[in-house]
């Protein structure tokens, strides 16, 4: 009985700790995402309604994505 019971520990700690992986990394989108669209408003890029700050705010939240995989060393399977 105590084997099954450590099984299913196991698996709670599994799924919780994918939870927080994606947690992790929906977090560093979306301070990515903030800090790639306002890098280009500070720098006089454009307003705040130009289409142009969407691309930005992708392009930061990629690049952030991407650099804390690689501080990590973070498989590229989720």
């Amino acid at each position: 009985m105590g084997l099954v019971v450590w099984i299913i520990f196991g698996l709670m700690v599994a799924i919780t700790a994918r939870f927080l992986r994606v947690a992790t990394t929906i977090a560093l989108g979306a301070v990515g995402a903030l800090l790639g669209g306002l890098v280009g408003q500070v720098f006089g890029w454009y307003g705040a309604g130009h289409s142009l700050r969407f691309a930005m705010a992708l392009a930061g939240a990629v690049t952030l994505l991407i650099l804390f995989r690689h501080i990590l060393r973070w498989p590229s399977h989720a």
